[in-house]
């Protein structure tokens, strides 16, 4: 049996990749995606009890009996980026001194 060999541009496109094949795995890739979006959205939507899990196989204890909630300011003003300064409190206090108006992106 003689083998003959071609050069790479001399390959049809329907040697390199079957349509079906090709069409198949368009199809694969949308109910991947789909399914996807899907698994998120009960975490989008908002439930009877505004969001939050219920843990019924949660037993309590004494633990963190006298422990208070952290407060809602040092929760959203806690950072460790040091563009502003050096402290944990200095972003909060000159991140509105940073000025983004000339930026742009470009992709």
């Amino acid at each position: 049996m003689l083998i003959k060999f071609r050069k790479p541009s001399d390959a049809l496109t329907s040697e390199i990749v079957n349509k079906g094949f090709y069409m198949n795995r368009r199809k694969l890739l949308s109910t991947a995606s789909a399914l996807g979006g899907m698994a998120l959205v009960p975490a989008i939507l908002p439930t009877a009890n505004a969001g939050r899990p219920q843990f019924t196989t949660v037993k309590k204890t004494s633990w963190g009996k006298d422990l208070k909630p952290t407060t809602l300011d040092a929760i959203t003003s806690h950072n460790n980026f040091y563009e502003f300064g050096s402290g944990k409190s200095d972003p909060k206090k000159y991140a509105h001194t940073l000025k983004t108006k000339p930026w742009s992106i470009e992709i």
